[in-house]
């Protein structure tokens, strides 16, 4: 399949493991050549055909972050791990890029909601990761890092309820159900053979603290901004959640609980109509209604809601503290000293979407998850 002299460098990094083996547990981990090309339009463009896409891949695109997209966690990762490789840096490289391929694979959603096998967890550590399971509303994506410690590399497993909100996780009856579905994973993960021993991070809130609070307020016909009626919301979903947080702790060893802050908001003003009809978007009919009744409902600006949300934090440290949960401070990083949100932290999208930028984010985030994954 390959030249002579490509032959030679791989083998070289491979300490003379049988080139057809190790393609063949590359693939069973789902990596495909024409996926890698479409992923990778410079490779594309450059003239790569899929034999020199494989080869790039396995010479150089493993340490190069570029995007990959690979099969279902974990195909095929045990299978590399057994290769072997006396190249500890190759091994631990190949096996952490073909991870995080598979990470991005939606299909992976579904298999981790059934749980993990505790062999897994066990061979992530084996090849340098350090596991841990990050749960929460879409601002989960922010703890999925592809981050190195020295020799070792953070290997998030996300379970991320898109929409899920603090204070419907202890209602049964909840349209989402997010709270009963993640009960139901935490007894899965708890009848392993051995202990479960994998730091969770748990991040719920930002839909509370955004969007939900002004919908409660309008249905009550409160359209007039008021700390007050912020503050009654804030009291009541930090207790539920308390409440949710109480039934995990029953599954799940509390020191594993890590509870998140809500992030502060960056999504701007000349926006927040717009974002917040999008995502209650259902029919026509019911869109005009909302529309029509959002134009009668104040909104603070920017600046108030970012102090509504360290309010809402306050709550959230309060009861980590009464309920011994760690409680992770993943909201001043992200502020100024007059307290606003950076501007660095929407700066690329100018306040047009509900997450912090991902990349501004980094070494804080990174920071802030190696304090509390050990």
């Amino acid at each position: 399949m390959f030249e002579r002299e490509q032959a030679g460098l791989l083998g070289d990094r491979t300490g003379g493991v049988d080139l057809d083996r190790l393609i063949a547990c590359v693939n069973a981990c789902g990596f495909d050549e024409s996926r890698y090309l479409a992923d990778n339009a410079a490779l594309q463009n450059a003239g790569f055909d899929a034999p020199a896409a494989l080869f790039h891949f396995l010479a150089h695109g493993y340490a190069e972050r570029r995007e990959l997209t690979c099969g279902v966690l974990p195909d095929g990762l045990h299978e590399i791990r057994s290769l072997a490789l006396p190249n500890r840096d190759y091994a631990v490289r190949l096996f952490c890029c073909l991870f995080f391929g598979q990470i991005k694979n939606p299909r992976t959603a579904d298999r981790l909601w059934h749980g993990i096998d505790r062999g897994f967890v066990d061979c992530l550590r084996a090849m340098g990761g350090i596991p841990y399971f990050v749960i929460g509303d879409s601002h989960a994506t922010h703890y999925l890092r592809m981050a190195w410690l020295g020799e070792r590399w953070l290997a998030a497993l996300p379970l991320v309820c898109h929409g899920g909100s603090a204070i419907d996780l202890a209602n049964e009856n909840s349209r989402s159900r997010f709270g009963p579905q993640l009960l139901q994973w935490a007894r899965t993960v708890a009848d392993l053979a051995r202990p479960f021993d994998v730091p969770v991070f748990l991040k719920f809130g930002g839909i509370d603290t955004e969007f939900l609070w002004v919908r409660r307020r309008m249905r009550k016909g409160f359209y007039q901004f008021a700390v007050a009626e912020f503050d009654d919301l804030a009291r009541e979903s930090v207790f539920r959640y308390s409440r949710f947080l109480d039934a995990l702790a029953c599954i799940v060893d509390r020191g594993l609980l890590r509870i998140c802050s809500v992030f502060p908001t960056v999504l701007g003003d000349a926006d927040w109509a717009e974002v917040f009809l999008q995502v209650h978007r259902t029919s026509p009919e019911r869109d005009r209604a909302l529309a029509h009744e959002l134009e009668k409902a104040e909104i603070p600006p920017l600046s108030t809601r970012t102090q509504l949300r360290g309010l809402y934090n306050d709550y959230l440290r309060d009861m980590c503290r009464a309920k011994s949960l760690a409680f992770v401070d993943d909201f001043s990083p992200f502020v100024d000293a007059n307290g606003n949100t950076h501007r660095r932290c929407y700066a690329t999208h100018g306040g047009r979407e509900t997450h912090l930028d991902y990349d501004a984010c980094e070494e804080p985030l990174v920071k802030i998850i190696r304090s509390f994954i050990n």
